[in-house]
C-alpha cells in the first residue's frame, strides 16, 4: 500500500479511510481506544489516561506494562499529544518509545490503526514544553517497520517485537503560509521553523 501524504490548515481531523484490507475476525468487537485522553476523549473510544476525568473510562499509566486490554482486541486507537512526553529510557532500562510501541501493537487487531498525533520537529510547540522528551520527524516511526529497519542494518540493537506499515502522514501547517503556491510551501516546509505545527501518522499493525 502506498503512502498518503497531506498538507491542512489548522487541526483538522484525520481518521483512518486506507482500510479496505482489514478483516474482523469472527466474534471480536471492534474497540476504539483513545490514549491518553485527558479531557478530551473523541467520540466512540474508550478513554485510558492515568488521570481520572470526566471522560476517563479506564485509569492507567501507559507506562505500566501491560495495559489492561487483551491481545488483538483493539480495532483503532487515537493517540494525540503524548508520544512526545514519554520518557527516553524507562526504569527498567528499556526504551519508553520503542515499550510503548510495542505494546500498541500487541493490542491492535491483525490491521488495526494506530492515529498518532504530536508536534513537529521544526515547530516551537516541539521546544516550549520542559516536559516533552523527543522531537518527531517524518521517519520517525519508520524504525518501527520491520523490512525498513532490516534495510538500514540497524535491526540489531533496538529488540522490538512491533512492526507497523505507516498508511498515512499528514502535515498541519499554520495559517499564515495557506495562501502561498504549492512550489513555496513546500520550499517553506523544509526550510523554515514554525511552518509546520503538527504532524499526524495513521500505522497499521502488520502480523509477524
Amino acid at each position: 500500500m502506498s503512502l498518503e501524504t497531506e498538507v491542512e490548515w489548522g487541526k483538522a481531523a484525520q481518521h483512518p479511510t486506507a482500510d479496505e484490507d482489514f478483516s474482523n475476525p469472527i466474534g471480536k468487537e471492534l474497540l476504539r481506544v483513545n490514549l491518553a485522553c485527558g479531557q478530551n476523549k473523541k467520540d466512540g473510544y474508550i478513554g485510558i489516561d492515568s488521570v481520572k476525568t470526566n471522560v476517563t473510562d479506564i485509569v492507567h499509566d501507559l507506562m505500566t506494562f501491560p495495559w489492561p486490554l487483551e491481545d488483538d482486541s483493539v480495532y483503532e486507537m487515537e493517540c494525540s499529544h503524548f508520544v512526545e512526553h514519554i520518557p527516553i529510557q524507562l526504569i527498567d532500562g528499556s526504551f519508553g518509545m520503542n515499550k510503548f510501541m510495542d505494546e500498541v501493537w500487541r493490542v491492535l487487531m491483525p490491521g488495526g490503526t494506530i492515529h498518532i498525533m504530536c508536534p513537529y520537529y521544526t515547530s516551537m510547540r516541539a521546544w516550549q514544553d520542559p516536559t516533552h522528551t523527543r522531537a518527531i520527524t517524518d521517519v520517525t516511526f519508520t524504525y518501527y517497520n520491520k523490512k525498513q529497519v532490516e534495510a538500514m542494518k540497524m535491526d540489531h540493537y533496538a529488540g522490538m517485537k512491533c512492526n507497523f506499515e505507516q498508511v498515512s502522514r499528514k502535515h498541519y501547517i499554520t495559517p499564515e503560509y495557506e495562501a502561498m503556491a504549492d512550489e513555496a510551501r513546500t520550499y517553506a516546509m523544509k526550510h523554515y521553523w514554525n511552518v509546520v505545527a503538527d504532524i499526524g501518522f495513521i500505522l497499521r499493525k502488520v502480523p509477524l
